[in-house]
């Protein structure tokens, strides 16, 4: 992509609101998916009644916080996306947009996302008002949904048939915000389990946490790889890759894809199989591993944000071509 398009005004708008959605999206469905499918596996390992109800508690209470931060967040993201997409399509300045609001509502397939995708930001915010045991698979099934708004918004809906594309879309997307949004809980609950837990029960509790994290995190890097081969041949067939600005900006994304992993295979191969030294009796102190452990997630964390950044400047970059 060349430098004029990158700093094209429109272009940035467009890719800025993007990007601040994924994020919201991202560290939303990535604590409920966390909460579900890593923390409460990884919790029972815990014996002691009083350690593991005290975790439990902390853990609700920082996801609740959350999610809730984090709905207010996309609430108010979304109220602005509309209006400044009314302002692109309309062409008419922000103090004439207000008639022209119903219209982009009822009338476009932008509107008609925007209200499914508030309809379910409604959705998770009553669920979160009500504790039932039920409530974690509740909020994952919506949470996962939630990411389907995204694929039906993005450039699967303009390909013809588009119903493969979408779903690969979709399950791409799901796999990124299991994956990336789940580091963000993961390094908070390596820092307060190890304020709230004994050395022996931090190390048994975060080789746990980091063995069901790791299972999670190969699914989810095989579905990012498969899905994400799938869209670059539906939008971009077989032509040159550096042809392309849509190309070259994929290709870029995929340079940084190759970073995170590298860094999440510092986790899977170096740090999970310390911690089980460590519970066979090695010297290594858990709270130095629990350290350096924390330290390379900050850096992944970092590496996947600027990820985040080039998918998001790739939806609102133009595939070369579009059709059967």
């Amino acid at each position: 992509m060349s430098i004029l398009q990158l700093i094209d005004p429109h272009l940035s708008r467009m890719t800025l609101f993007r990007w601040l959605d994924i994020i919201g999206v991202v560290v939303l469905v990535g604590s409920i998916t966390f909460r579900r499918l890593i923390f409460l596996p990884s919790i029972i390992v815990l014996f002691d009644d009083g350690k593991r109800t005290r975790l439990e508690e902390a853990e609700f209470y920082r996801t609740e916080r959350v999610i809730f931060f984090a709905l207010a967040y996309l609430f108010i993201l979304h109220l602005l996306t509309l209006v400044h997409q009314a302002e692109m399509m309309s062409g008419l300045s922000l103090s004439e947009i207000i008639p022209v609001l119903p219209l982009v509502l009822k009338r476009t397939h932008f509107g008609l996302i925007w209200i499914i995708k508030l309809f379910l930001l409604a959705i998770l915010f009553v669920m979160t008002r009500f504790r039932l045991k039920a409530q974690p698979t509740l909020l994952l099934l919506m949470g996962l949904s939630l990411c389907l708004t995204g694929s039906l918004s993005g450039h699967a809906v303009s390909r013809n048939p588009f119903f493969g594309i979408i779903f690969s879309d979709w399950f791409h997307y799901m796999a990124v915000v299991i994956w990336i949004g789940g580091l963000f809980p993961l390094r908070w609950i390596v820092g307060k389990s190890a304020r709230l837990l004994e050395p022996e029960q931090l190390v048994v509790f975060l080789e746990k946490t980091l063995t069901v994290f790791s299972k999670w995190a190969v699914i989810c890097v095989m579905m990012i790889l498969t899905t994400g081969m799938i869209n670059a041949v539906g939008y971009l067939g077989w032509r040159g890759v550096f042809n392309v600005p849509y190309g070259r900006v994929l290709l870029s994304k995929l340079v940084l894809v190759g970073i995170v992993l590298s860094l999440g295979a510092v986790s899977r191969f170096y740090i999970l199989p310390s911690f089980r030294k460590i519970k066979a009796g090695n010297v290594m102190r858990g709270s130095e591993l629990e350290r350096r452990f924390k330290f390379a997630l900050t850096v992944e964390i970092g590496f996947a944000a600027l990820t985040l950044i080039l998918a998001a400047l790739l939806t609102q970059t133009s595939p070369p071509h579009f059709g059967g």
